[in-house]
């Protein structure tokens, strides 16, 4: 059943009343009660939702092709400038997450020719993961001005010479400024998000989406793999010298960052204009709520902040053209108010950041240990991060199926089951004897698997915290993240008096005791994991909630209108009895930052 039939309303009906409570603070001045038989209410037999649900996916459609976005993802083409400029991104991404835990996988080898204690290398892991936190920002302000190709190609031009830099370094200090530098590099995530957010229709956004997150964060599998393996080749060519081995390796992903910021340079386009010639498209046009403007300006205002991907509440949300969201410091205010953002960002420091802090931490747990070599504890730490290839994907689809099942109560459900699955194994990784290596790996992947589809998860809650102070949530939910990871590591591993074993077991720990704190989870029109919400009283209750981030002034200015069709897509997340037309489910598909 459609929500509009749901709520005793039709699709117009829906609209009518959309324009009627962007003029007053209770939503069009009718009550709560109002419903089928109410004044605002109307015989769901007028009107065909499913119509006005196609009618709005078509006028979407046409907006796109006005775009010049790609209606179609296949990851295996290179069809420019789409889908060669969406390789070009995630190779982007997936080379800085090589350099920037280049150092972690090769722990085993540079630690002792540099002397480093552990309280040195786990200041140089916290130290990338807080510069991280900086540069999300500071490019998030720039691909608005720049676009994301010139963004990606300075930041992959800027890690190089600190690549090359990094092979001559030669004591504890240069490693902690070479980390800082190179997890500086890690913000380009964000970019990636919003090259694809700007290069593809919304039918197909959240496939792209999550697959350019799970490709670029498989960088940090991928440095533990392929590190040690080609250092123990060239150790072998170069007589048995571990520094020579190591240094050429740096060497050699250096000349690799450089090589691909001169393919982005050449290849890709900044938005998906065929005639372009390359250029990018107006990131730093200005966009107004509700009018029309440059789809590009709005692109890099809406995507702050995205660690596992994301995308921005974009044009098809809400029928128009135009990406209607906006950055400004009234915003944050909004946002901070909000209970349910900060829930999921803390929340969001034991998925993501855990699996940051596993990335600094498994090569070197993984020799010391159980005395692996460093290819072979390469190669259990790359399976825990190239698990991210599949798993964002699948969390979003399994939020998406549990959504229209139980409404958001499933997806709170999920998050929580698997966070608690993750801790779960994460403190059975610290519990481990040294003499269980399979059982170790078992619970490794375990881990990542959860931890991860948490992550796609996550961002399947996080489109329906804001309308308009989307790109905010993003930016503390993200943000605060990384933060976490950083917190994580300097109060689990860096103490002399912890072992690492100790360190995995109170990281675990303690992401049991915060995933029950998404038990006060609330949103007040849905309810939250063991409460109901207003909306079975209430068939305003998602109009209200969105419409409430506008002043009156503003309302009656018309200035809400982004929000109207949004707030009806919104109250599929009712339950079954409110699922959205099959043109406009994928509206609300997962989409994964990062």
């Amino acid at each position: 059943m459609p929500p509009v039939a749901a709520a005793g309303m039709t699709a117009a009906d829906v609209m009518a009343r959309a324009a009627a409570f962007l003029n007053s603070e209770t939503g069009g001045g009718g009550s709560r009660a109002e419903g089928a038989d109410g004044a605002g209410g109307s015989d769901p037999r007028r009107g065909d939702s499913a119509a006005a649900a196609a009618v709005a996916a078509a006028a979407a459609a046409a907006a796109s092709r006005a775009l010049r976005k790609s209606q179609r993802f296949q990851p295996f083409s290179l069809q420019r400038p789409h889908h060669l400029s969406f390789h070009l991104a995630w190779a982007g991404g997936c080379a800085v997450y090589v350099a920037a835990f280049a150092p972690a996988a090769l722990l085993p080898v540079i630690g002792p020719e540099l002397r480093l204690t552990r309280t040195r290398t786990n200041i140089g892991g916290v130290a990338a993961l807080l510069a991280s936190v900086a540069t999300r920002f500071l490019l998030a302000s720039a691909v608005r001005r720049y676009g994301p190709r010139y963004c990606q190609v300075f930041t992959l031009m800027v890690t190089a010479p600190v690549l090359a830099f990094a092979a001559l370094m030669t004591d504890a200090q240069g490693f902690v400024v070479v980390r800082a530098l190179l997890g500086a590099s890690l913000g380009l995530q964000l970019v990636t998000q919003c090259w694809v957010v700007a290069m593809f229709d919304w039918s197909v956004l959240g496939a792209a989406s999550a697959a350019a997150a799970g490709l670029t964060n498989a960088g940090g599998g991928l440095a533990a793999l392929l590190l040690p393996l080609c250092e123990g080749v060239r150790r072998m060519m170069s007589s048995g010298d571990a520094g020579a081995a190591w240094r050429t390796l740096l060497h050699a992903l250096a000349l690799l960052c450089a090589a691909l910021a001169a393919l982005t340079f050449l290849l890709a386009t900044g938005s998906g204009g065929e005639d372009d010639g390359g250029r990018d498209s107006g990131y730093g046009a200005k966009v107004e709520e509700g009018r029309g403007g440059s789809w590009g300006g709005a692109a890099g205002a809406a995507l702050i902040a995205s660690a596992s991907g994301g995308c921005s509440r974009h044009s098809s949300c809400s029928g128009a053209p135009e990406l209607l969201v906006e950055v400004r410091a009234h915003l944050f205010t909004i946002v901070l108010r909000n209970p349910v953002c900060w829930l999921l960002a803390v929340n969001h420091c034991f998925t993501f950041g855990a699996q940051l802090v596993a990335f600094n931490i498994l090569p070197l747990y993984l020799t010391d240990r159980f005395r692996l070599s460093p290819a072979s504890a390469g190669a259990l730490a790359a399976a825990f991060g190239l698990l991210n290839v599949g798993t964002r994907v699948a969390g979003g689809a399994a939020s998406n199926a549990l959504s229209r099942r139980y409404g958001m109560r499933g997806r709170l459900w999920a998050l929580w089951g698997l966070q608690v699955a993750g801790g779960v194994c994460c403190v059975l990784v610290g519990t481990a004897s040294r003499s269980s290596l399979a059982g170790t790996a078992v619970l490794l992947l375990l881990f990542g698997a959860a931890v991860q589809t948490a992550c796609g998860v996550a961002f399947t809650i996080t489109n329906f915290v804001s309308y308009r102070g989307y790109a905010v949530v993003l930016a503390v939910v993200t943000a605060v993240g990384q933060l976490g990871a950083a917190v994580l590591q300097a109060a689990f591993f860096s103490p002399s008096s912890f072992t690492y074993s100790l360190g995995f077991k109170l990281m675990g720990l303690s992401s049991l005791a915060a995933a029950f704190s998404l038990l006060a989870l609330r949103f007040p029109m849905w309810g939250g994991m063991l409460t109901r919400g207003s909306a079975a009283e209430d068939v305003w209750a998602e109009e209200r909630y969105y419409a409430r981030e506008w002043s009156s002034s503003e309302r009656a200015q018309g200035m809400a209108a982004a929000a109207a069709t949004f707030a009806w897509l919104a109250k599929a997340e009712r339950g079954p009895a409110a699922s959205v037309p099959t043109a406009m489910l994928s509206i609300g598909v997962v989409r994964d930052p990062g």
